[in-house]
């Protein structure tokens, strides 16, 4: 009797090991940064806005405020899901501030303030055709 609580325990074990291993070979990751008025990235942030907002495919038409100073102050913040254990977020350093790409279920959000005003763009990708950011909400 004794053994085959043993054996059930072992068991039990053995399988809780692997499903922690099936998971540990992937990760998500919440990659968020700020940028102050006037900040180059800005400037690169307000014009993938503007190119989201012309695409015929979104759902809404939001588009940023007219220049990229209207903006303010920024916050990006970019959600991606299974990602390889290895991957690496401070080799992002240097990239462009916002994904042209992304992965199912990814998301990007600008939050912006300016002059008392707030804005807020969430995107989520999509793979139907054609693939691509898709505005999922705004708020002002």
């Amino acid at each position: 009797m004794a053994w085959k609580q043993m054996v059930t325990a072992s068991t039990m074990m053995a399988g809780l090991l692997a499903c922690n291993a099936a998971w540990a070979d992937h990760v998500d990751m919440r990659i968020v940064r700020d940028y102050p008025a006037g900040s180059p990235a800005i400037a690169q942030i307000h014009t993938w806005l503007q190119q989201q907002s012309r695409l015929s495919t979104q759902p809404k038409q939001m588009p940023p405020p007219a220049s990229a100073a209207e903006l303010g102050a920024v916050r990006t913040s970019m959600t991606s899901f299974d990602n390889p254990l290895g991957t690496r977020t401070d080799a992002a350093g240097n990239a462009a501030p916002l994904p042209a790409h992304g992965k199912p279920r990814d998301v990007v959000s600008v939050e912006a303030c300016h002059a008392g005003t707030r804005y807020r763009w969430d995107y989520v990708w999509q793979t139907a055709t054609p693939s691509g950011w898709r505005l999922q909400s705004y708020r002002q």
